[in-house]
């Protein structure tokens, strides 16, 4: 980190992809399964989290005061950002930047409401931060999904304020068989869309 703390080629730094608080049954550890369940029992996980951004983000921005430091969760509701949860960490401090993993083939960005895209875009705004999609693309099989629909979703993000889209991933699997840019109808969409509407701004 000490080696890249100046650099212009980082753009951003994540302390680990997709972050979230476990239940470990071996050692007894329920986090979020104990919350309504176990009397006094309020727990969900993201007081764990939240601790673990606070510290290590600390070191991080203590060791680069230059770079912005990204949550690194997919944001669907996993084991300690669920619902308020994602608020408690888009919250901390050292957290410069929300983020969501979109993989989805329907139109409508509240399709997983109410841990979707469009609560996490909103709850971001709200805590005055910036938001990227660190993953999107289609679900499931790309022989199925439905470009207009993944169109839809990008361009509905950037209306609703997002900073940023990574594409993921480049290469579209079909019946054994690979497409890449600029065959790729998901990629050509993307950077199509940048020279147009984004590259002079």
């Amino acid at each position: 980190m000490n080696r890249y703390a100046k650099s212009p080629a980082i753009g951003m730094w994540e302390l680990i992809n997709e972050s979230q608080t476990i239940n470990d049954p071996a050692k007894k550890v329920d986090v979020c399964g104990l919350k309504g369940v176990k009397p006094g029992n309020t727990d969900d996980g993201s007081d764990i989290l939240k601790n673990f951004y606070s510290t290590e983000g600390g070191v991080l921005k203590a060791i680069d005061p230059n770079h912005l430091l990204q949550m690194d969760v997919e944001g669907h509701g996993e084991c300690g950002i669920s619902g308020p949860g994602y608020d408690t960490i888009i919250n901390i401090p050292v957290v410069d930047v929300g983020t969501f993993h979109d993989y989805s083939n329907n139109y409508d960005l509240s399709d997983q409401f109410p841990n979707g895209l469009k609560e996490r875009i909103s709850t971001t705004k709200s805590a005055h931060k910036p938001f990227t999609l660190t993953e999107a693309g289609p679900s499931g099989d790309f022989c199925t999904y439905n470009i207009k629909n993944i169109e839809h979703r990008f361009e509905q993000s950037f209306s609703e304020g997002i900073s940023g889209y990574l594409p993921w991933y480049v290469a579209n699997t079909c019946n054994g068989t690979v497409t890449y840019f600029p065959d790729n109808d998901i990629i050509t969409y993307v950077n199509n869309y940048y020279n147009t509407n984004l590259k002079n701004n």
